[in-house]
């Protein structure tokens, strides 16, 4: 998929990301995705200025000392008027109330308090609150002071308002409360001017401790000297929590309402705050998120994006703190995140896509590049190592590959500066230009006299086995003729020629090939691998000992597939450990079952010769007898005979590994190898199956009776099972039981079954197996 991707990424990929990216911000600023993150930011920002106050506004706490000290609330308006007369007596400013007086109490301090307000030299603001009459809205009660008492001061609205988290974040500079426009108590105590339904954000960067307070009770008792309130600003206010009027504000929690009517009042004192648009953080992260989209590695990106995140950050931080400039950086901070991320992405699938042209080992460009290359060429030449295995077993995989590329400086001469691609493993390839037949000629000769001497490779004189495979690319294009070619190499290294040309009549075939090992891992997956058992009869009991298992592909197009369509292809291709794997879970899993069904046969798996040599396979399937509770007595794995001629010289060590943990080894298809005797000895098997184009006549051809009869008593001789295969019919059979053969199998006994089939035919047989004539 990551590669379907790379492959399709537009030419200005860059270009894309960037305008995408800006894109965002207005989406995150307009549909409130970047609030909370945002507000969380401001709130950081706040707490690392923590800005000290001057001192110039200072609150009078109606706080839970005063309300003990004058016995009741609400007050009568008479401590009110001595609070105004002993703030005037020490020359206050402006004096500021945030206490109701929209109803009248007793009339003799009612009358009090006006009069106190009508001497009063200092400004006195009286408040003016909105508030709805229910939960839905629908209704609102406006509350002004009493005539008498606004007579000779100011009103001023102290409403405040939650934003949709309930927290209070700003405030308005003024409000319509009884058909009139009113500034907001902090506007009038700041000389500050404005519409009432514009707002501004409070400034809570200001140290609210360092705002100075006094007890009510204090003040109007003279506990608090003229000279600390002489020229000041006065907010009066209740904090006793018994009164409510407290609020949720960032950075400081729950306070009182009178605390933000003064953090409010200072933040109007330093001006108005300008609220930027979101656009102007976005503009500034530009240069940044261009930056970013053209750097190609990821920690380059990060470093980038830390910088520039930081620098916007301290930006609003600085014009907060200096300017009064506040503007939502979440939207810049989501464009320049998200170019950087879809670009690290997009510099991923790049290279992701470069990667996917050359080999890893090797460096060297692979088929996919092969493929990709527009240079003109009239053919396609592929080298293949045959004996590739064997050089892994001795060099190692780490410098295989560096013998590759010394094979490469061997080859150099003849190669005419032509660009190599690595296919697979095994197998190189390149182009061959204009040329005629003989020429080829020539060339595949110039090829063959660098070869003629050992390779020194890290202390070994390697002879090196290839096989050379060339096709023409016709019209059928360069991916056909790379397919052609290398089924060329393989036809050439099984046969010992130096190379062979590819005419065209074997290339269908190639194709279908390649196509099915290309559908194999799919069919694994899916489980379009199938198992069937063809059972094996005791001649001596006449029942059914053991199965064989044949593995058949149910291909969703093709039907189903018998072994010799692609297994072989599996193992020259180095699919086979999977394949193999696959088919020994599926045959553990069915003995299970017939375990369950108190049937105890044993099963015989088809295993690569080659594959015994292999470390890693040996161990994975040991691993998995294991954890399937299978007795390993259970198993056989059979080996052809031509196979096991050209076993690695380890295949010995993993053959005496299997036996010891109870695995049966069987020698299939005996008599159709060279050195049958030797190999027979070689490879201490447990089991002898002699090849069904000797069995099958046995009872009619001499030739065949007497090297059947001489290989069963030369295998009973070195306590070996002998098993014949092919058997299709009773004189051949009954034949068979006269030379004592101990098994046979083949169609007279069963045709393959699956699984659940074999458990009712071991059921119904499993007495004495007699033969339906």
């Amino acid at each position: 998929m990551k590669l379907e991707l790379a492959k399709t990424l537009p030419r200005h990929w860059r270009l894309i990301i960037i305008i995408a990216s800006v894109l965002l911000g207005p989406l995150v600023a307009t549909t409130g995705l970047g609030v909370s993150p945002e507000q969380s930011l401001r709130s950081i920002r706040d707490s690392w200025r923590n800005r000290p106050v001057d001192g110039q506004l200072q609150i009078i706490e109606i706080d839970p000392k005063s309300i003990r000290a004058l016995s009741r609330w609400p007050w009568p308006r008479g401590a009110h008027a001595r609070l105004v007369d002993r703030l005037n007596s020490a020359g206050v400013r402006q004096i500021g109330f945030d206490v109701d007086f929209s109803s009248p109490s007793i009339e003799a301090q009612d009358k009090q308090f006006a009069r106190s307000i009508a001497r009063s030299r200092a400004t006195v603001f009286l408040p003016t609150l909105r508030q709805s009459l229910d939960s839905t809205g629908t209704g609102v009660a406006d509350s002004v002071p009493l005539p008498a008492f606004a007579k000779n001061a100011l009103t001023a609205s102290v409403n405040v308002t939650a934003d949709d988290d309930g927290v209070m974040r700003q405030m308005a500079l003024g409000q319509d409360t009884a058909g009139k426009p009113r500034p907001s108590l902090a506007a009038q105590l700041a000389g500050r001017s404005g519409n009432s339904d514009m707002t501004f954000p409070i400034d809570y960067g200001i140290d609210l401790v360092s705002i100075p307070r006094h007890s009510f009770i204090d003040v109007i008792e003279g506990r608090v000297p003229a000279k600390v309130l002489a020229g000041k600003d006065v907010i009066v206010g209740a904090t006793a929590i018994e009164l409510g009027d407290r609020y949720p504000v960032p950075r400081f929690g729950v306070v009182p309402g009178v605390y933000v009517q003064a953090m409010a009042t200072e933040t109007l004192r330093r001006g108005i705050p300008t609220t930027l648009s979101f656009w102007v953080a976005v503009i500034l992260i530009l240069p940044a998120l261009i930056g970013v989209v053209y750097l190609q590695t990821t920690i380059r990106i990060v470093s980038l994006v830390a910088f520039s995140a930081t620098s916007i950050f301290l930006l609003a931080l600085a014009s907060e703190s200096w300017w009064s400039l506040t503007a939502s950086i979440i939207p810049a901070l989501v464009v320049l995140m998200f170019g950087a991320i879809a670009t690290v992405a997009a510099n991923r699938l790049r290279r992701t896509f470069k990667a996917s042209l050359h080999d890893s080992a090797t460096g060297l460009p692979n088929t996919r590049a092969w493929l990709r290359a527009d240079k003109a060429a009239s053919a396609a030449i592929v080298l293949t190592l045959p004996k590739y295995d064997a050089i892994v077993s001795l060099l190692g995989e780490t410098d295989v590959a560096l013998f590759i590329k010394r094979l490469l400086e061997r080859l150099a001469p003849a190669l005419d500066d032509a660009t190599v691609y690595r296919i697979n493993d095994r197998s190189i390839g390149w182009e061959l230009g204009e040329c005629d037949f003989s020429q080829l000629t020539q060339k595949m000769a110039s090829l063959d006299r660098q070869l003629l001497h050992p390779i020194e490779f890290t202390g070994h004189q390697l002879d090196v086995q290839t096989g050379i495979g060339v096709a023409v690319i016709d019209a059928r294009g360069k991916s056909a003729a790379i397919t052609g070619a290398l089924g060329a190499a393989g036809y050439a290294a099984q046969r010992g020629l130096k190379w062979h040309l590819n005419d065209g009549e074997n290339r269908d075939a190639d194709e279908r090939e390649l196509t099915l090992l290309g559908e194999l891992d799919v069919a694994l997956a899916q489980e379009e691998i199938f198992v069937v058992y063809q059972p094996k009869l005791a001649l001596e009991s006449d029942t059914i000992v053991s199965a064989e298992a044949l593995v058949r592909w149910n291909h969703p197009t093709r039907g189903i597939l018998s072994p010799g369509m692609f297994v072989e292809a599996a193992e020259n291709n180095g699919r086979i450990i999977e394949l193999t794997l696959y088919v020994l879970n599926v045959v553990l899993r069915d003995l299970v079952v017939l375990a369950n069904s108190a049937i105890h046969i044993s099963a015989a798996v088809n295993i690569s010769a080659k594959l015994l040599g292999d470390s890693d396979f040996l161990g994975r399937a040991l691993t998995m007898i294991e954890a399937s509770g299978v007795p390993p007595s259970q198993l056989i794995f059979e080996i052809t005979e031509s196979a096991a001629i050209l076993a690695p010289a380890d295949a010995l060590t993993s053959i005496a590994r299997l036996r010891d943990k109870g695995v049966a080894i069987s020698l299939d298809d005996y008599g159709t190898g060279q050195s049958s005797l030797a190999y027979l000895k070689k490879f201490q098997v447990d089991e002898l199956k002699i090849d069904a184009s000797f069995v099958r006549n046995v009872h009619c051809d001499g030739k065949d009776r007497i090297l059947v009869r001489s290989t069963i008593e030369l295998a009973h001789e070195m306590g070996i099972k002998v098993v014949g295969e092919g058997v299709e019919d009773i004189d051949c059979l009954e034949m068979l039981r006269t030379l004592k053969c101990d098994i046979v199998q083949g169609y007279l006994i069963s045709q393959p079954l699956i699984a659940h089939r074999l458990r009712d035919f071991v059921l119904e047989h499993q007495d004495t197996y007699k033969i339906a004539v």
